[in-house]
Order: C-alpha cells, then sequence, then structure tokens
C-alpha cells in the first residue's frame, strides 16, 4: 500500500498528464487516460463545463506546486477562464505558457490564447497564436490549430492566407473525418462582402449580450441588427461570432465602422449571405 506521502508526491504528474488533453473547445479530446484523486475532480469538472469549479481547483493546485505540475495546473485554469470568457483571466494563466519548453503545454496555451484573441477582436494576433500552436503539437491537435488560423484569416478577409492554413490542416489531419471537413473548409473559401465584427465569444449568452448592447448604435447609423453567427470548430465546440452590416467593399465597411463609433472592426462577413 502506498503511503500517504507517496499518493501525494504523484499526483500532480498524473494532473500534468490529464491537463494537455483537457482542451475540449480549443483542440478537442486527447486520447482517454487513466483518472483518479483529485486529478480526475479537476480535469473532469473541466470536460464537463463545470468551469468555475474547474478554474478555483486549478488555481489551488497551481498555487502549491511547482514546474510542470505547476504548468499543467495553470493550463486548466486559463482554459477555464477562456471557456468563461474571462479573458483578462485567461490571458494572465496562459500567457506564460505560451513560451513553455513542454510543446504540448505550449501549444495549447497557445490554442487558448488564440480564442482569447479573437474574442477581444484581434484575429492577427489570433492567427499568429493558432499557427504557433500548429507548430508545437501534432497530428490532429496541430491540424486543429491550422484550422483555426485560417479561421482567424477568414474573419480578416485574407481568403488566400486562410485556404493556405486549411490546406495545412488537412494534409496534417490523421484522422479520415476530420480531414473531409478540413478539405471542405478550403474548397469553401472565397472573397466576399466585409462586416463590422464586435467580437467572437465562446458563450452564446455573452455573444447575444454583446449584440444588444451594440444594438442602438447599429440602428442610429441604419446598419441593421446586429447577428450573432455560430462557426463550429473540428472538435465540435463552437465560436459565436457578432457582426454587424454587409458591405461590398472594405471601403465601405471602413467608412461605417467610423460612423459606429465602437471598437468594432472590419472583417469577412459571415452568414447566411456570405459563410
Amino acid at each position: 500500500m502506498p503511503t500517504h506521502a507517496a499518493r501525494t508526491t504523484r499526483r500532480p504528474a498524473r494532473l500534468a498528464a490529464l491537463a494537455v488533453c483537457a482542451v475540449s473547445i480549443t483542440l478537442g479530446a486527447c486520447e482517454s487516460t487513466p483518472k483518479s484523486g483529485g486529478s480526475r475532480s479537476l480535469v473532469e469538472d473541466y470536460e464537463a463545463g463545470r468551469y468555475a469549479v474547474a478554474y478555483a481547483l486549478a488555481a489551488q493546485e497551481a498555487a502549491r506546486t511547482t514546474g510542470t505540475e505547476r504548468e499543467a495546473a495553470a493550463l486548466v485554469a486559463g482554459l477555464s477562464a477562456q471557456a468563461m470568457d474571462r479573458n483578462d483571466d485567461a490571458a494572465k494563466w496562459l500567457t506564460p505558457l505560451t513560451t513553455s519548453t513542454n510543446f504540448q503545454i505550449a501549444g495549447r496555451a497557445n490554442a487558448g490564447m488564440g480564442l482569447v484573441e479573437l474574442s477581444n477582436n484581434r484575429p492577427a494576433r489570433a492567427a499568429q497564436h493558432f499557427r504557433t500552436a500548429s507548430t508545437r503539437l501534432t497530428g490532429d491537435d496541430a491540424a486543429r490549430a491550422s484550422y483555426f488560423a485560417g479561421e482567424a484569416y477568414t474573419m480578416m478577409g485574407k481568403p488566400d492566407e486562410a485556404r493556405k492554413e486549411y490546406a495545412i490542416a488537412q494534409a496534417t489531419a490523421q484522422d479520415p473525418a476530420l480531414r473531409e471537413r478540413m478539405r471542405g473548409r478550403a474548397s469553401g473559401v472565397r472573397s466576399g462582402s466585409y462586416s463590422l465584427q464586435v467580437g467572437a465569444y465562446s458563450d452564446p449568452v455573452n455573444a447575444q449580450r454583446a449584440a444588444r448592447e451594440v444594438a442602438h448604435s447599429a440602428h442610429r447609423n441604419n446598419l441593421g441588427e446586429p447577428r450573432v453567427v455560430s462557426r463550429s470548430g473540428p472538435a465540435g465546440g463552437s465560436l459565436y461570432i457578432v457582426q454587424i452590416g454587409r458591405f461590398g467593399s472594405r471601403v465601405e465597411a471602413d467608412a461605417a465602422r467610423l460612423n459606429l463609433g465602437s471598437q468594432a472592426i472590419v472583417a469577412a462577413a459571415i452568414g447566411d449571405a456570405g459563410s
């Protein structure tokens, strides 16, 4: 029978192995790993969508561990904060991990920061994080990172760069179903109309709130009703994007953005008419 000290010593190492898999929204689930004790509770809370609980447990774990074990706990804390659209908290935990010498942790931290930057309406920064993630990860995880880089370029209205990332994702993917989805995404990219993008959110409730907050300004400038569009990721998760209007050129969209007076950016229009 292992002593209490021995069990305590082994627990963080098990947490490190589990935490690098806990990325259901960002990159999808990895192969199952045996779970036990407190490690099981922390990761299962995250995977079950109990992000507030997972965040609290991970923060406690990070406070009492060091090295790779602390990084693993910080990763769960950061990804949990991101899933709750608590972007400042997510960045606090994830940013130091983006340069970790553990490529699994660095890759997932960069992927998480990519989602944070999308939510903050900074798709150029998001694309860089996703591209970095794709070089740290392997197989289907790397493919998913390239996919999201393509999504970021699509939002920027850069179809050529988007096609390149989707093609990399298709070539890297090992799962046949995932590879087929990447192929369809790459063939569907095209130049089109533009919109004003308010933000991208993991939680649809937060997206609807953002749409309501900007609705008055949109109506005042004859831009119509803000819309929330869901973009599905290759792992089954979604981003909920708030956009306003539809314009035939970037020049028109830029003019409308100045009139709107918000933090909106010009992005490729998505939705029924141009997704």
